[in-house]
């Protein structure tokens, strides 16, 4: 039978009994309410689901879980590899072939998959077989249409899997999809790419086109970014049952981290309490909190309630990476403006209020500007990029919070723009990133541990152009430092036995 599209269908009790394998020995009554979701994946006994109308199906510790601990694994539900990298990646298990320096396996029919064994290609042909001949078409629908090629990819993939897995489709719409609150113009955009899509599906998996579109939201609402494990490029798009459970938060206690397989772990990154909720974070949180609100807004659907978006803006690391410097000179408070509105905060000491004139000086201009430097940056003209970065550094320096978000990103994106001549100055940049970095994340995060790696190389750089050996032993003694810190917060983030753990380790 077709499945009914409907938003947030719960699973029974005697569903989820049957798809355990697991007999009810009550009489069956007609419930005079829908019973609660009941989730058919194995959880170990560190945490459980609970369900709450404000936070819907979450995550819950049910033990003190320390900070560097596995707090469960798991394969991905759906992946496939994204388009630019169809001949880089084996296309079931998510390798990098370049890395391992594997032969690839090519499809010889359609010649755009390919495998870094045998072996993977045999598990994966049955999925291959319905999508091979229809391969070439993805490209043409999405230059027709405004359909994005990969999301089309997935829609496809979800389908084929469900035709032969009715697990999987039970867990896939077991997952949230705020169909109903998806903007009309977005679907009636994407519907004529589904028209063309439906067009091109093999009888066995023929969808009608209210499914079409459920499917896609709930691929836009779950969706992941695949990484590879070193260097850390996005490869692919999957779709993680467990983790699509774990809620937001702008603090996070956690982060799920990529392993071959493949499999994500979800690990902690500092201390969780008995009881407190199990968070990931959505989005990149070194922003302001209007841009954070917003963007979830967009995407997620949900005003984020975490602590960090609680707390009086000027007493939490908001106030920081959105504050602005009170223009009264001989005052050291700090303004907060939201971005979005000209109402600000008068200044926390003095009472001071900003203009007009400089209100539209911070807000408006710095993305006009970071606009131009990427953009210079994307036609290779780095030098030139380099020199925009620079002019907001100067103009905004005695303006905005040395940690304020247009300082940090200007910064870190002018690193990239520096070659071997401009070492020094590369080096008093990274320790200033490092150090936003470790008040943002209060120690441990993936991106905190990539900054100390880039600081140790640039020490070695750094070293080899000192012709003093008495400064070349205490910058060894800072480079080892640095490369302590990399490593402790890679063993917390990805574990003893993780490529990125190993790795460092040969640097100690």
């Amino acid at each position: 039978k077709k499945m009914e599209a409907k938003e947030e269908q719960p699973l029974t009790l005697e569903d989820a009994l049957s798809h355990l394998n697991i007999t009810s020995n009550t009489k069956k009554k007609k419930p005079k309410k829908k019973k609660p979701h009941f989730d058919p994946f194995p959880l170990n006994d560190r945490v459980k689901v609970n369900s709450t109308a404000a936070q819907g199906r979450h995550f819950v510790a049910t033990e003190v879980i320390p900070a560097g601990e596995t707090i469960f694994e798991e394969k991905p539900l759906i992946s496939i590899v994204i388009s630019d990298s169809l001949d880089k990646v084996c296309h079931q298990c998510l390798a990098m072939l370049e890395l391992d320096q594997k032969q690839p396996v090519v499809c010889s029919k359609c010649h755009e998959v390919i495998y870094c064994s045998l072996e993977c290609q045999e598990k994966h042909q049955k999925i291959h077989d319905f999508e091979c001949l229809t391969f070439g078409k993805f490209l043409s629908i999405s230059r027709e249409t405004a359909l994005d090629l990969n999301l089309a990819r997935m829609i496809f993939r979800v389908l084929v899997l469900q035709h032969y897995d009715p697990e999987m489709k039970t867990q896939f719409y077991s997952l949230i999809s705020h169909t109903a609150k998806f903007p009309s113009d977005w679907t009636n955009l994407i519907k004529k790419g589904l028209v063309l899509l439906s067009d091109v599906l093999p009888e066995p998996i023929k969808a009608p086109m209210n499914d079409l579109i459920e499917i896609c939201c709930r691929i836009n609402v779950n969706m992941k970014v695949w990484k590879s494990l070193y260097p850390r490029l996005d490869i692919g798009l999957c779709i993680v049952n467990q983790l699509s459970f774990v809620n937001h938060s702008c603090n996070p206690n956690s982060l799920f981290v990529y392993c071959q397989g493949p499999t994500v772990k979800l690990r902690s990154i500092r201390p969780i309490a008995k009881n407190e909720d199990i968070t990931i974070s959505y989005l990149d949180v070194y922003q302001g909190r209007v841009d954070r609100q917003a963007q979830l807004e967009a995407t997620q659907f949900f005003n984020c309630k975490c602590q960090r978006c609680q707390e009086p803006l000027m007493t939490s690391v908001d106030g920081e990476v959105s504050g602005i410097l009170c223009p009264n000179k001989k005052c050291h408070g700090l303004i907060s403006s939201d971005g979005k509105s000209r109402d600000v905060s008068p200044c926390s000491q003095c009472g001071e209020t900003l203009s007009e004139e400089d209100w539209n000086k911070i807000n408006l201009k710095p993305g006009l500007k970071f606009q131009e430097a990427s953009t210079r940056f994307a036609s290779n003209d780095v030098f030139g990029s380099a020199q925009v970065l620079m002019e907001i550094i100067d103009e905004y320096s005695s303006i905005l919070h040395p940690r304020h978000a247009i300082l940090f990103n200007a910064t870190a994106q002018l690193l990239h723009c520096y070659d071997d001549r401009e070492t020094q100055k590369s080096l008093s940049q990274c320790k200033y990133v490092i150090e936003c970095l470790q008040k943002m994340f209060c120690g441990n995060h993936w991106e905190l541990a990539s900054w100390y790696g880039n600081l140790s190389q640039l020490y070695n750089r750094v070293i080899l152009n000192t012709n003093s050996a008495a400064i070349a032993n205490r910058l060894k003694k800072e480079r080892s430092e640095a490369h302590k810190k990399e490593h402790e917060i890679i063993v917390t983030c990805y574990g003893m036995d993780h490529p990125f753990a190993i790795i460092s380790k040969k640097k100690l």
